[in-house]
This record gives C-alpha cells, sequence and structure tokens, in this order.
C-alpha cells in the first residue's frame, strides 16, 4: 500500500483537483484507491455529492469513519467539514498528537494507494498527515508566490521528519496551472526545472477550462471530458505515479 500526501501550504495551486483526478486515474488503472479529504473546506465531499457523516473528524476521535464508493475501485473518506477544527483541537492535548491519524488507521487492509488531499495550512492536521504517509506530491502553481509557498512546504515536511524520525520521500513536484501563452509561467517552470532536475515531474498540468468546469457537475476530468487536455495531462501524470518514476 502506498500512502501519498497531495501538499503544498500555498492555496489555489490544485490539491485538490490533482487529487481527486489521480485517485480517480488510478482507479481506471485497476487500483484499490482510498481519497481521505484531510481539509475543512470539504471540497471532496461536495464533487461527489456525499451527505455529512462519520468523516476523518470522528476517526481522529477513535470513532468509525464511513468509506463510501464513489467509483469503482474508488473510495472516499470525507474530512467532517468544521468539525474537522474541533478535532484537531481536542487531538492537540494528547501525548502523541503527531500520530494520532496513524494510529487510527494502522489497520487499513486491501488497498494500493491512500491519497491525501491537504489544507493550505501548517496545522495538526498536515502534521498528522506527513507522518502517516511515505511520499508527497508539490503542486506548484505558476506564480512567485507559490515558489515561497514551495519553501515553507519543505520546511513543514523537514521539521516534521526530524522531530518525529519519520521519513517521507518526495514523490515529485507538480507543475500546475501552466498558461503557454504567459511569460511567467515559463520563468516559474524554469525556476523549478533548476530547484529539482530529477524530481519535477515531465507531466504539466495546464490551465484548462474544462478541469475548472468539471467539479461544478460532480465529475472528474475523466468522466467531464476525457478528449480535454486536462485529462490528458492527468493521464500521463497517472502513468508517470504508476511507472514509479519518482
Amino acid at each position: 500500500m502506498k500512502k501519498v500526501a497531495i501538499i503544498s501550504t500555498k492555496g489555489g495551486v490544485g490539491k485538490t483537483t490533482t487529487s481527486i483526478n489521480l485517485a480517480h486515474g488510478l482507479s481506471l488503472n485497476g487500483k484499490r484507491v482510498i481519497l481521505l479529504d484531510c481539509d475543512p473546506q470539504n471540497n471532496v465531499a461536495e464533487i461527489f455529492d456525499l451527505e455529512n457523516g462519520e468523516a476523518l473528524s470522528d476517526l481522529l476521535l477513535g470513532k468509525k469513519a464511513n468509506m463510501t464508493e464513489v467509483r469503482r475501485n474508488l473510495f472516499v473518506i470525507t474530512s467532517g467539514g468544521r468539525q474537522l477544527f474541533e478535532s484537531e483541537w481536542e487531538i492537540s492535548r494528547r501525548k502523541e498528537r503527531d500520530k494520532v491519524l496513524s494510529f487510527a488507521l494502522e489497520d487499513l487492509t486491501n488497498c494500493d494507494y491512500v491519497i491525501c488531499d491537504c489544507s493550505s495550512g501548517m496545522n495538526l492536521i498536515n502534521i498528522n498527515v506527513l507522518y502517516f504517509v511515505e511520499q508527497v506530491i508539490v503542486p506548484v502553481g505558476m506564480d512567485y508566490f507559490s515558489i515561497s509557498g514551495l519553501k515553507q512546504t519543505f520546511e513543514l515536511i523537514k521539521e516534521v521528519c526530524q522531530r518525529t524520525g519519520h521519513q517521507v520521500r518526495l514523490m515529485g513536484v507538480l507543475a500546475t496551472q501552466y498558461d503557454v501563452r504567459t511569460r511567467i509561467s515559463r520563468e516559474i517552470y524554469g525556476v523549478l526545472g533548476k530547484l529539482f532536475p530529477k524530481e519535477l515531474f515531465k507531466t504539466i498540468i495546464h490551465s484548462n477550462i474544462r478541469l475548472r468546469e468539471s467539479p461544478a457537475y460532480g465529475m472528474t476530468i475523466f468522466e467531464y471530458d476525457i478528449s480535454s487536455a486536462g485529462a490528458r495531462d492527468y493521464i500521463n501524470l497517472t502513468a508517470e505515479v504508476l511507472a514509479g518514476e519518482r
């Protein structure tokens, strides 16, 4: 079982878009995938039209959580929305507060991938996720603030590894929202190529209107428009992940 976090301290870089479409892409390739929503915004539940029920917020408190099969081989555990804030406050008082998620999911079996869709904060939930997972994918939008967010993300990962002794490997840095018409996209991508010559995914997620539209219809990009550039990009990303090139 491979446990992967889609994480960045910068908002608006396509974490949820990547989490949903990569998870579905893996499931379409016959992998059993659990998509774990770790963000109080609860966007995964909205996209898949899931009712509020037992969620990650309950799981962290030692209760059960619903695991719903939303597509063949694709299962979702919702975040619990605002209740996740309350659970975070509750576990912050515990002695091993950074390991609560790992303890809650230690008996998890019969799964090929767990994809964790993280929030943008440097918070206790994300610390728990980083202790739970083995690898991270870090999306980076094509703007200069995303570069500073990238630095903060790696500082968070480094701090968690140092404090817990748990090692997290970088699967890859993912360029997102790339607009071929703009110079800034080319410049930022060039910077990423220099900073991460081996860790940068070959796949680029281009700016694509179909990717932005698909959540409104409760669909992944593969369902909404398989012929779109967005679908092509996530097909390529899925292939890279499956090939184990990172």
